[in-house]
């Protein structure tokens, strides 16, 4: 309990769950850190990021109607998380079977050249790296422990403001032809919905990112329609 507490607080302060899962990765690979150690770990990751997505629906929070139906969005990703941590981790905890199947996993891949390089598609990481060397450039001359501290509030103050400001953009996108766009490309087809969300966080390297995007679609929605983001959140978003 107390290695899912870590992941779960760590994520909740950087507000990255793919920078926690990252870490205890590294740890693995590193030898400080056993995989059965690091499962927890991940999995608490997983959980932690349901933070961002509530703070995104309380950007609606003067509307009634839309922050209803922004934070129905938002628990869709909550529930997730806390069901696959309710199925998966009395399961490690008793069988194991997270541990034995990576342990499977990699001696079937190691030494192969299947899998790609994470690096070449992580394109937000490339695009953020200036903000990133600024704000640890600008903690350097802080003391060792008051300067991740520093860094961790700065960070978490820039995704607040941006957070907000992305709010205030998707509700002026989300009108009109783009609203209808977007509910034909993606509400048409449940499959190809999952598929657009699937393919967006491998882009990004991050379902966070993916999730505090598509919560502003759900809030400004004005009609139900069979299409619409209200229909296809169920009585939650209504």
């Amino acid at each position: 309990m107390g290695r899912l507490s870590v992941g779960v607080l760590g994520t909740v302060l950087i507000q990255s769950s793919a920078t926690t899962t990252a870490i205890a990765v590294t740890a693995v690979g590193a030898g400080v850190l056993p995989i059965e150690g690091a499962i927890p770990i991940v999995l608490g990751a997983n959980v932690g990021t349901t933070v961002t997505t509530s703070l995104v629906a309380l950007t609606f929070i003067g509307d009634r109607t839309k922050f209803r139906r922004a934070l129905g969005a938002s628990t869709v990703h909550d529930f997730y998380n806390w069901l696959a941590l309710l199925i998966f981790f009395p399961f490690e905890l008793v069988w194991h079977p997270l541990q034995r199947i990576s342990g499977t996993l990699t001696n079937a891949l190691y030494g192969t050249d299947w899998l790609p390089n994470p690096a070449h598609f992580n394109f937000i990481r490339a695009a953020t790296r200036p903000v990133e060397h600024g704000v640890i450039h600008a903690t350097s001359h802080v003391s060792s422990t008051l300067g991740p501290l520093f860094t961790i509030v700065i960070g978490a103050a820039l995704i607040l403001v941006a957070v907000h400001y992305l709010g205030k953009l998707l509700k002026l996108l989300m009108v009109g032809r783009a609203r209808d766009i977007l509910i034909k490309a993606v509400g048409r087809n449940p499959y190809l919905a999952m598929a657009s969300g699937m393919g967006v966080t491998v882009v990004t390297q991050s379902s966070t990112n993916t999730t505090f995007v598509l919560v502003p679609f759900a809030g400004p929605a004005r009609r139900a329609g069979p299409r619409s983001p209200e229909a296809l959140l169920g009585p939650v978003g209504r």
